[in-house]
């Protein structure tokens, strides 16, 4: 698991930008969505095939799931509110 430092150097979070949430560095990739396929069973390179023409690296989607495992009630309600908002799969 990555630590803070190392995390913060791929995962930001920018007022206005995906919805505010927690994001892949220069992307507008949420971290929710990377957990999604996570869930599905993608594994970390095929997220990282899925979206790196936006430049996403192996160390980004690691970050991301990293971010997740720190993060579990923010991200529980990110997901939850995309569900209720669309259907994801």
């Amino acid at each position: 698991m990555a630590n803070g430092a190392e995390i913060a150097q791929h995962i930001v979070r920018t007022p206005g930008v995906a919805g505010g949430s927690a994001r892949i560095r220069d992307t507008r990739i949420p971290v929710w969505l990377v957990v999604h396929w996570s869930r599905l069973g993608w594994e970390p390179w095929r997220i990282r095939k899925e979206y790196e023409e936006s430049g996403v690296t192996d160390e980004d989607v690691l970050a991301a799931l990293d971010y997740a495992t720190a993060h579990p009630d923010e991200i529980a309600r990110d997901l939850e509110e995309q569900d209720d908002d669309e259907d994801l799969a």
